[in-house]
């Protein structure tokens, strides 16, 4: 079952050559080999050629993607292939401290992204016993480890990427937020906030959140404010987002609970200490023939995926050996999708229309059962993960709630490779490579302009020849030659943040891990107006990261009207070179996924 074989060109072969070729001569066809044959030579005997060639179909044909540490990492000597890893609560101390700085330093070094929650950090001005000196807090550890960052960036290295979060009733609440957004700190790390179902029914009753440590209350505030502060410094900054642990511990599917362990950097995965984020995604674009979803082929292609990421774990060279004791130990993997509005297009849908939630909510429970079942296949083969306790895991809440009775029996019978296995990660770059939209995100917008300059001159920073391009959609352009509607086209901006978290939203219910999902706001989006969105879907979302448009300054693109991509219809540029980053302004933080 095979396609047409890819190759990117244009900016999408400038990306690849600058992020992932393993030398300046390095084509696609000859990347997709060397990754395909590090991954198979996890399997044994005659499978290794068997997967060699299954795996080098999916890459090359374009249907998979690995993450942008696969792509990077694969062949290498040494080579770290995972994107992202979560570090332990355990903070409250000088070791704890010192192991963090060693651990972020260790880890960065590798082009790993770090999460870290800071709830169990005692807070500023509590006494500090057999020293009588008083604790600088939560907060002073997170300068501390960005700072390291800092350093880190200085010295050569990929800029570091951080989650900070602290939970709602930690009494360094207010200065946590303040730091990010009032005092420009942490440039590292994106921050959230840790609420859950307690917290909910206080913001409702309209009660006071009390600030503790150890029982003894430090002050309070309402949880109206708590939850104000939030929101009006979202919409003036994109941060904070929210991680709602209450939903995540009711759908975890093992049996620890995250009552305080944290996520990625960019919220798609929620892991205990140690644990990591082991990354790809389907392009469901690529599965459209003949204007309709071959699902004999996506049903391929999910299998092949499951394997090729579980065979990833083995592969890797861990950073640390507490990291591959827990990845080994759960086996956790994160594939997700991307193309997803391209796939919306080809079947004349537009991104906020219920035709188009239905058709998602078809496509991710396909995928969802279709890769749980390459899972338990694995388990049959090569065994279940280390932790697996299956009486357990047949009761947590997202395989009690969201697999059928068919795969509990099976479960049960069999095994599961992995302790989970979906999410929806941003893709970042990788989906420039392939060409194709970002995770589940809508086009940036199907035609825009382009600000850039051409000359710098390095001796003086006003020296710059500034000039500007119109850059339009492949796909725009595909339907505008065909003569084809593109009444269905809609940029980021063009959907209503109520749209943006419905789809968010029927992705969730599919996915036992997370999603990370920028819900874009126009410029004059109000306080109530995001306030009452975020209050209507924060229970069905395990996170919620927005954007306000021009909350980060003035963008370098400018989206256009479909109707100047008809005037200029023989001058455009063709090229998908944003679609991963819905803001327009390319955050880096989410780069390589």
């Amino acid at each position: 079952m095979s396609i047409k074989e890819y190759s990117p060109n244009g900016f999408a072969l400038n990306i690849f050559r600058d992020r992932y070729a393993i030398h300046e001569e390095e084509t696609f066809a000859q990347a997709c080999e060397r990754v395909s044959r590090t991954i198979a030579d996890a399997e044994m005997g005659t499978k290794r050629d068997e997967y060699f060639v299954r795996f080098l179909d999916i890459l090359q044909t374009n249907r998979f993607s690995p993450g942008g540490r696969i792509w990077r990492g694969a062949g290498r000597q040494r080579g770290q292939m995972l994107n992202c890893f979560v570090w332990t609560d355990d903070l409250d101390s000088r070791e704890g401290w010192g192991d963090a700085l060693r651990g972020v330093t260790i880890i960065s070094g590798t082009g790993g992204g770090v999460g870290i929650n800071f709830s169990r950090v005692r807070p500023r001005g509590t006494l500090i016993r057999g020293t009588g000196g008083e604790a600088t807090g939560a907060v002073s550890l997170m300068r501390a480890i960005n700072a390291v960052c800092n350093e880190l960036r200085e010295g050569g290295g990929r800029r570091s990427a951080l989650m900070y979060c602290l939970k709602y009733d930690h009494p360094d609440l207010m200065e946590f937020l303040e730091s990010k957004l009032d005092k420009k700190e942490l440039n590292n790390a994106n921050i959230s906030v840790v609420i859950d179902d307690t917290f909910l029914k206080l913001l409702d009753a309209e009660e006071d959140v009390v600030f503790k440590w150890h029982g003894d209350e430090m002050r309070r505030v309402p949880a109206k404010d708590i939850w104000e502060k939030i929101v009006e410094n979202a919409l003036e900054s994109g941060d904070p987002g929210i991680l709602n642990i209450g939903l995540a511990n009711t759908m975890n599917t093992i049996s620890y609970r995250h009552d305080l362990v944290s996520t990625n950097p960019c919220g798609e995965i929620w892991m205990p200490p140690y644990d990591c984020c082991c990354l790809g995604a389907v392009n469901l674009h690529t599965h459209i023939i003949d204007g309709d979803i071959d699902w004999d082929m996506l049903e391929e292609t999910v299998a092949m995926s499951v394997r090729f990421l579980d065979d990833v774990l083995d592969q890797n060279n861990y950073p640390m050996t507490i990291i591959k004791e827990t990845c080994q130990k759960y086996r956790r993997i994160g594939l997700g999708v991307m193309g997803l509005h391209d796939m919306l297009l080809e079947l004349d849908l537009k991104y906020s229309s219920q035709a188009a939630i239905d058709v998602v909510d078809k496509v991710m429970d396909f995928v969802k059962k279709q890769a749980y079942h390459a899972s338990i296949i694995l388990a049959v083969e090569k065994g279940s993960f280390h932790a697996f306790d299956v009486d357990q895991h047949i009761r947590t809440g997202f395989v009690k709630k969201c697999l059928p009775r068919r795969h509990h029996r099976l479960i049960k019978e069999h095994g599961l490779r992995n302790c989970a296995l979906l999410t929806i990660a941003p893709t970042g770059t990788i989906s420039i490579v392939a060409g194709c939209s970002s995770g589940i995100e809508p086009l940036f917008q199907p035609v825009y302009e382009r600000r850039f300059n051409t000359h710098k001159d390095m001796h003086n920073n006003k020296a710059r020849d500034k000039t500007m391009e119109i850059v339009v959609h492949p796909l725009l352009k595909k339907f505008l030659k065909a003569k084809r509607s593109t009444k269905h086209f809609q940029g980021a901006h063009d959907i209503q943040p109520n749209a943006h978290l419905a789809m968010q939203a029927i992705c969730q219910k599919h996915i036992d891990n997370s999603i990370s999902k920028t819900i874009n706001l126009p410029k004059d989006y109000s306080v109530a107006q995001l306030s009452a969105e975020m209050r209507k879907y924060i229970g069905e979302l395990k996170g919620i990261t927005v954007y306000r448009d021009g909350s980060k300054g003035e963008s370098p693109l400018v989206p256009l009207p479909l109707s100047e991509a008809k005037k200029h219809l023989d001058h455009m540029t063709e090229e998908a070179a944003v679609d991963d980053c819905p803001t327009g302004t390319c955050d880096t933080m989410k780069g390589e996924k």
